[in-house]
């Protein structure tokens, strides 16, 4: 069999799978760009992405599990605890949770490996998520809101063009099965945002602050709480 109908053929599987895993969208996107590595040659010998061999074991994981089902889509009560999220690659990332706030500074360097404003709008949702499900219990649909459409419709889709992003997604993937909850992004623009100043520097009282929370470890080294 020709590679290239190999690889479509797996891909289709494993995109139809997604439906029940819902976090598998962002584990295909490696076999995406090699999909379309085969546009202008198709009959040429391929190498897979890099990561392409890590994706495929999480696949083979998941799919070893004794027991895989997912609810039927319907509407659910969502909780919305009026929570932003944003970034501003000049100064840092702020969340808001109500009348709290937290914010973080990005520090110089922070732009590498591919890392962008589209990654800092990501590690702000993660930052967020981690601190709706560490101080809210009772509700496993929470809505959160955001100005970056890029992560906003990223989520929605399952996936974001930007690879740091789509490694952010996965992590907030684990956290939210760890903790049985949902998440659901809204697009909100800038001006509407309570957490756009946070990000450019601009700060509420500090009796408003929030408490501390687990940072994700492997980014401490890119931002610090202030």
């Amino acid at each position: 069999m020709h590679p290239l109908v190999e690889v479509q053929k797996l891909y289709g599987k494993l995109l139809h799978a997604s439906l029940v895993i819902t976090a598998g969208c962002v584990y295909l996107t490696n076999l995406e760009a090699m999909l379309s590595g085969f546009n202008n040659s198709p009959f040429m010998p391929h190498t897979p992405p890099c990561d392409t061999s890590n994706d495929l074991k999480w696949w083979a994981e998941r799919l070893q599990s004794p027991t895989l089902s997912r609810n039927v889509p319907g509407p659910v009560p969502l909780t919305d605890l009026n929570t932003f999220s944003d970034a501003s690659s000049g100064f840092g990332i702020g969340i808001t949770i109500g009348n709290k706030w937290c914010a973080w500074c990005l520090l110089p360097g922070w732009k590498s490996d591919g890392q962008d404003i589209s990654w800092a709008e990501a590690i702000g949702f993660e930052l967020l998520t981690r601190s709706i499900l560490s101080s809210s219990s009772g509700s496993a649909y929470f809505k959160v809101y955001g100005d970056n459409k890029g992560v906003v419709e990223g989520w929605w889709k399952g996936h974001s063009r930007n690879k740091q992003t789509n490694i952010v997604f996965r992590c907030i993937h684990a956290i939210l099965n760890t903790q049985q909850c949902t998440i659901h992004t809204r697009y909100v623009p800038s001006q509407d945002n309570p957490a756009d100043e946070l990000s450019r520097g601009v700060y509420p009282p500090l009796a408003h602050l929030l408490p501390k929370h687990t940072h994700p470890p492997r980014t401490m080294q890119l931002y610090h709480r202030l």
